[in-house]
């Protein structure tokens, strides 16, 4: 008879979606090990999937993992026989990811899952920062009447074809001259960190705008500031930086053409159901032996 597979998961994941994931595999098949069970035990896992869900990194940066996070972490480190980790990200660039990617652990993003989200955040970012209305926001906040004339006066905005054209990132300076906007909602690699730098800025015409939905590398930030304070991008959109929670003295926050987001381009209330749908359309591949959705071998 086969062993039951062992899932690791939080004690909240639990919670909701637990019933779910039993109807969805044959009765005896499946085992849960809650993450505060494993890490109060004090000793070796024996988890042979794990669930990373939201709530376990949710108040987490990169540069400030929260207890959930960092136990969660330990756990999976004292899984000697865990074979694979469904992630919420659609990246997978935190270091134990790649730690376990060295062990033999499959690691699958849910990459997908908050598409649509992101492209309505930035959307409407865009339409914001061009009808000014962060400036229109400062102005209330001062009780100031500062109607939208002259360089407050918002662009004219023209439709465009869906996708006008493709290149390469070694292309980029070539086509920024003619971009009103840059907006970056690209992976983390050795390729696209940085990309958006100071002779990215200088490239665009003066009086363009800058969004970033991807991760807080692929922006030099003080090239970011320097464009913006110097008039050179009359506004941006923010959701990741460099390093994360912003440092609360930076200026980034006091600009009235600047719209800073914590880490939460993606965030929906329906977020979380489309993450788990993938987890379990993996989790079926998993028991069939059939390749995972979101490999990360394959993502490279």
């Amino acid at each position: 008879m086969t062993r039951p597979l062992t899932l690791l998961l939080s004690a909240h994941a639990f919670k909701t979606w637990g019933s779910r994931i039993e109807a969805a595999v044959p009765a005896g098949g499946l085992v849960f090990r809650t993450a505060e069970e494993a890490l109060a035990a004090d000793g070796p896992c024996e988890a042979d999937i794990a669930f990373m869900t939201r709530e376990v990194t949710g108040r987490s940066s990169k540069d400030n993992p929260t207890p959930e996070l960092a136990g969660f972490d330990t756990v999976l480190r004292k899984s000697p026989g865990l074979k694979w980790l469904q992630i919420h990200p659609a990246g997978a660039e935190r270091p134990i990811y790649r730690e376990l990617c060295g062990r033999g652990v499959k690691v699958t993003t849910a990459s997908g899952a908050t598409a649509i989200t992101v492209s309505h955040s930035a959307l409407g970012a865009l339409i914001a920062i061009n009808r000014r209305f962060p400036l229109l926001a400062d102005a209330q906040r001062r009780h100031a009447w500062e109607p939208r004339l002259g360089d407050r006066s918002p662009r004219d905005a023209e439709p465009v074809e869906p996708c006008d054209r493709t290149i390469a990132y070694g292309q980029l300076l070539d086509v920024l001259p003619k971009a009103d906007w840059l907006i970056l909602c690209c992976p983390a690699s050795a390729v696209t960190r940085g990309i958006g730098n100071a002779a990215a800025f200088a490239a665009m015409p003066k009086g363009s705008h800058f969004i970033n939905v991807a991760r807080g590398e692929i922006a030099v930030e003080r090239d970011v500031i320097s464009a913006l304070q110097s008039g050179h991008l009359a506004g941006a959109y923010l959701d990741v930086f460099e390093r994360e929670p912003l440092d609360p003295a930076s200026p980034l926050w006091d600009m009235p053409n600047v719209i800073v987001s914590p880490h939460t381009a993606s965030h929906t209330l329906g977020q979380n159901e489309a993450i788990f749908d993938i987890f379990l359309d993996n989790l079926a591949r998993f028991r069939n032996g059939a390749g995972l959705r979101n490999d990360v071998d394959n993502l490279a």
